[in-house]
């Protein structure tokens, strides 16, 4: 009984493949296995910005470049001339709901009167002008008006000197259909050249018209 329980053990042995395939079979299946190991290990192909460092570089700061040229181009100071209209003295100009008209411009180096006064630190520019309210109710006058002198310099009106002008225009009320002689003052080098620059408000970056002088 014992001999019989060996035999059908052994009768149901697992197969040996390699028995069957061969020697040249176990070494094809060898072979593939072994490419197929070495096809995992291989790297990644890399992307054209990463074999390419230094144009990757160099794209970039061009286009950083042309974002900051775009930038400049749009300040105040830089604005296409051919697009602001540029006015003479006598000229009305309309900027929102007043109208100026510039009329003369003298250059001291002092301003005010024989006992109280102020010393420019270069010279002054002093501008008359009036200001007319051509809208529908009363507004304080926009004295937002700065020079661009030919060195593409932009100098503010001189507050300090203000109280020494006859007709300043500081907080100053006009109400509609009414006309108004101003002043307005710079400190500025001895011998500036340039252009006003009149702006349609406070919160305005960009120059609304030019003044020739």
């Amino acid at each position: 009984m014992l001999n019989l329980v060996q035999i059908m053990v052994k009768s149901h042995k697992k197969p040996n493949y390699k028995e069957h395939i061969g020697k040249g079979g176990v070494f094809i299946a060898n072979k593939i296995a072994h490419l197929k190991s070495s096809a995992d290990e291989l790297p990644k192909e890399k992307n054209w910005f990463q074999r390419h460092p230094i144009w990757t570089i160099l794209i970039a700061l061009f286009l950083f470049g042309q974002v900051l040229s775009l930038a400049k181009y749009d300040s105040p100071k830089n604005q296409n001339v051919a697009q602001i209209n540029s006015y003479s003295f006598g000229e009305g100009i309309l900027i929102g709901e007043f109208k100026y008209t510039f009329t003369n411009v003298r250059v001291t180096p002092y301003v005010g009167g024989s006992y109280v006064g102020k010393s420019a630190d270069g010279e002054y520019l002093i501008f008359d002008l009036t200001v007319e309210n051509v809208g529908n109710e009363a507004k304080y006058i926009n004295d937002e008006i700065f020079i661009i002198d030919n060195l593409n310099r932009e100098f503010d009106q001189d507050s300090s000197s203000w109280a020494y002008l006859e007709n300043n225009i500081i907080l100053k009320k006009l109400n509609p259909g009414l006309i108004k002689e101003a002043q307005i003052i710079f400190d500025v080098p001895e011998g500036t050249v340039g252009k006003l620059c009149l702006k349609k408000s406070a919160i305005s970056s960009n120059c609304a018209a030019y003044v020739e002088w």
